[in-house]
């Protein structure tokens, strides 16, 4: 249900504040039996008009304030301004909604909080806690300095985080060959075509060996004036 503050402005005077009670204990078991909550109702007391208002052929220059807060719902508001609407006792009214936020104590917010997580994998990557502590080293060196126990931790560190890499670099290399070793492919077959390239020189190898003989043949036959 929402917030409204219900602001009344009644006629002045004695007989007009016994006539209030009767208005308001009327007005209340309306609300209470659409299932709304009265929370407060205050008496401002009475105060001068800016202007004359004018009702049933009287002017009025004083008046009496009331401040109602009730939690409704916007049909119970409709209800309750056509009571105030039908009323002679009350010469103005305004409805305004509030902003609520209830109080709840940290019990019942627990109920309907679910646990945290257990199963969570927080454990962090290798590879990334020693990046971690690579950097934790470094940040150290630049502003505290570097002294022969930092450079030994700082070249463990190094040496940790290149012999990891290396690893899974060699792992993913086993990789590859157990799958050629499935494929049928062997250390011979390579050695085998690299043979046959090398006993079988290409085209172009071919002509600059023949070139090179014709300029050699060339140089060996007697000039004109030998």
């Amino acid at each position: 249900m929402v917030l409204y503050e219900v602001i009344l402005v009644t006629q002045a005077g004695e007989a007009s504040s016994k006539l209030f009670k009767p208005l308001m204990t009327k007005l209340c078991q309306n609300l209470w039996r659409t299932g709304a909550q009265v929370a407060d109702l205050q008496a401002w007391g009475q105060r001068d008009l800016a202007y004359r208002i004018r009702k049933q052929g009287v002017n009025h220059y004083h008046a009496q304030y009331y401040s109602l807060l009730v939690h409704c719902s916007p049909k119970a508001l409709l209800e309750v301004k056509e009571e105030l609407n039908n009323s002679d006792l009350v010469l103005r009214h305004m409805a305004l909604k509030k902003s609520y936020k209830p109080e709840v104590s940290k019990a019942k917010i627990a109920k309907f909080r679910e646990p945290p997580p257990t199963d969570l994998d927080l454990i962090p990557d290798e590879i990334e806690s020693l990046k971690y502590e690579y950097r934790n080293l470094v940040m150290q060196r630049i502003f505290e300095g570097r002294s022969a126990r930092d450079l030994l931790s700082e070249q463990l560190s190094r040496h940790r985080l290149v012999s990891t890499h290396r690893l899974k670099n060699m792992e993913q290399v086993l990789f590859e060959i157990d799958r050629l070793k499935d494929a049928g492919v062997t250390l011979s077959t390579f050695k085998e075509k690299e043979s046959r390239l090398r006993a079988r020189p290409s085209a172009v190898t071919a002509a600059v060996i023949a070139d090179a003989a014709a300029a050699a043949a060339r140089d060996a036959l007697p000039t004109p004036e030998q």
